[in-house]
């Protein structure tokens, strides 16, 4: 697996995706932990929001990437 993190202004767009050579196989369960809670996560796919945390777990099919948007709490922003 493999995730890529990029930033738009303040909103954060996390992506997990399957790196392996078949991209097959059923669904699973996830955990995501990040190192700081986020606010307002939420899983662009599926619509499915997981509110202010700093893990979550979520569904994961590998023939697809799971998009996820979120925020930093204004003390956890980085400077722009």
């Amino acid at each position: 697996m493999e995730s890529l993190l990029w930033r738009n202004g303040d909103e954060y767009c996390l992506v997990i995706l399957d790196n392996g050579e078949t991209h097959s196989g059923p669904s699973r369960e996830i955990t995501i932990r990040l190192n700081i809670p986020v606010r307002s996560i939420r899983n662009l796919r599926t619509g499915k929001t997981f509110g202010d945390v700093s893990s979550f777990t979520d569904a994961f099919l590998p023939s697809e990437a799971n998009l996820y948007t979120f925020n930093l709490p204004a003390s956890s922003a980085p400077p722009r």
